[in-house]
This record gives C-alpha cells, sequence and structure tokens, in this order.
C-alpha cells in the first residue's frame, strides 16, 4: 500500500511541476530571433542550400545543435544506462 503511495505522489508531484511549467511557459514572449530569421528568408525567397562536410565528425557535431537529434541522443543514452544498471 506504502509503494502504491509513493508512487502516486511521485506521479502527482512531478506531473503538477510540467503543468505548472507549461502553463508558466505560455506567459514567456516570443523569441525576437525568430522574427529576424522570417524577415531575411522571405527577402531571399529561397534558401541556399546546405554545403556538404568534409568529416564525419563535423557533420555529426552541427546535427547535434538542433533539438530533435539532441533530444534522440538523449533518449538513447538514458535507455542504455537503464539497460546496463537493470542487470
Amino acid at each position: 500500500m506504502t509503494r502504491a503511495f509513493t508512487y502516486l505522489a511521485v506521479v502527482l508531484v512531478f506531473g503538477l511541476g510540467i503543468f505548472f511549467t507549461l502553463q508558466a511557459g505560455r506567459d514567456l514572449p516570443a523569441p525576437a530571433t525568430v522574427a529576424k530569421a522570417d524577415t531575411r528568408t522571405a527577402a531571399l525567397g529561397t534558401v541556399a542550400a546546405a554545403q556538404p562536410s568534409t568529416s564525419l565528425f563535423a557533420n555529426i557535431e552541427s546535427h547535434l545543435e538542433e533539438p530533435l537529434p539532441r533530444l534522440l541522443v538523449q533518449l538513447i543514452v538514458i535507455v542504455a544506462m537503464a539497460r546496463d544498471s537493470s542487470g
């Protein structure tokens, strides 16, 4: 019984933390860099193609600067560490 209560308490605390974080994020102003990037792209009309990378590591490093690949790497590391530590 205490294990179920502990589980529910932890889920409730973290769920409320996520909820209040998202609510606080709604009040944040939009980043100023987004508006500048949109006007520059609209002025150019087309986006220049990316140059190929000469190094594999430079290519991987440039891709890891974006949020989605960084999230996927974090997820892979978490799963790998959980599998390693579980036995």
